[in-house]
């Protein structure tokens, strides 16, 4: 029974140990000014060419938000988002 508590006991040590340092390298990345997480789904290859293609024929009806939202592989409300830096 004591193994036990002294194996938990170190892998919660060790746990903490992985947390903090997880932290220190994530400020550090902030500190060198990369941006963290997840990138969004506009700053894929070849979206700005497409959306250079879309956005007069959305504009014009030809082309749905829905359907431009397929094509580009993103979300009906980044569409909107784009469209309203538009205008």
């Amino acid at each position: 029974m004591k193994l036990y508590y002294i194996t938990a006991a170190y892998a919660q040590l060790e746990r903490g140990t992985l947390a903090e340092r997880v932290r220190a390298g994530m400020d550090r990345a902030r500190r060198q000014g990369r941006r963290l997480g997840r990138p969004g789904g506009t700053h894929r290859e070849g979206f700005a060419e497409g959306w250079r293609e879309l956005a007069p024929q959305i504009s014009a009806g030809a082309v749905s938000r829905r359907r431009a939202a397929r094509i580009l592989g993103v979300s009906r409300s980044t569409i909107d988002r784009l469209l309203m830096r538009v205008s």
